[in-house]
């Protein structure tokens, strides 16, 4: 996850569980996204804007789909973790940067402009796509992709264990995502955001707008997915507890649970939508 206010919730400089989050990520969710990027037709000598680099694999996906006669620009509020990028890659600039600003982003000037699980955590992303949309050539591509974290709440933990024991996770599971869906609101996220993504490409104006879903998959404890949460309920979890919605003994039952292969979590949807600039 990149780049956002400082209001975010899951700040980069908490530097394991951020590792273990972009590790996730990358092992869950980069062929997706290079699935989609391939699609629109990126090739050589393309100019790409990464907004929100994280962790990089993105980054460094790109620099080698652009080649040496291409350029990628890599932004990120707080970029610790793409700061050798420049000289690694031969292609590849580092900027730190807020996307919501008017300034700092060359106008017109990429073939493709990209950013993967920003927006949702920005409280002005209508304003960041603005500013990602204007950094286009014409015909360049903007593509976004988010959670959405509502639309599979209920998809709980199921059970290989005895129905009680199942129920009482279970509850304890969806007070922890409900928890964390509170924080992120209070902190300026939209977990539901998401699934508005076309309508937010038609109103800039692009055409031939696109959209797909991937769909939930089930994330075994101790999988990168499950992992996934761990990273982000431990980085936050004083302010879980904070909520009243569970407690401190609890939010360690979860964790518990989330490290147990013996139980079963269903991902969220991740939205992925494009549009090109005419």
């Amino acid at each position: 996850m990149g780049e956002t206010k400082s209001n975010y919730l899951w700040d980069n400089s908490a530097t394991s569980e951020v590792s273990q989050r972009f590790r996730s990520l990358e092992i869950m969710y980069d062929s997706i996204t290079f699935q989609h990027i391939e699609s629109l037709g990126i090739w050589e000598g393309w100019k790409c804007l990464e907004v929100g680099g994280g962790g990089g694999s993105v980054t460094k996906w790109l620099s080698e789909k652009v080649g040496k006669s291409g350029r990628v620009l890599v932004t990120d509020i707080n970029p610790i973790f793409l700061k050798d990028f420049k000289t690694e890659l031969g292609n590849v600039d580092v900027l730190q940067h807020d996307i919501t600003s008017e300034s700092g982003i060359p106008k017109d000037a990429f073939d493709l402009a990209h950013a993967r699980l920003v927006l949702i955590h920005l409280a002005q992303r209508e304003k960041a796509l603005v500013n990602m949309v204007s950094s286009l050539k014409s015909g360049g591509w903007v593509m976004i992709e988010d959670f959405d974290l509502i639309l599979n709440e209920l998809l709980l933990p199921r059970e290989m264990k005895k129905d009680n024991e199942a129920s009482e996770i279970a509850d304890l599971f969806n007070r922890l995502m409900q928890a964390r869906n509170k924080l992120l609101r209070e902190h300026g996220a939209d977990p539901s955001y998401a699934r508005g993504l076309y309508s937010m490409m038609l109103t800039q104006g692009l055409v031939d707008v696109g959209m797909s879903a991937a769909g939930a998959r089930s994330w075994r404890g101790g999988s990168a997915g499950a992992k996934l949460h761990i990273a982000n309920s431990m980085q936050s979890k004083d302010e879980l507890i904070m909520t009243g919605l569970l407690s401190g003994k609890e939010f360690d039952k979860v964790i518990k649970m989330l490290n147990d292969p013996d139980w079963l979590v269903f991902s969220p949807l991740m939205f992925s939508a494009w549009g090109r600039k005419p």
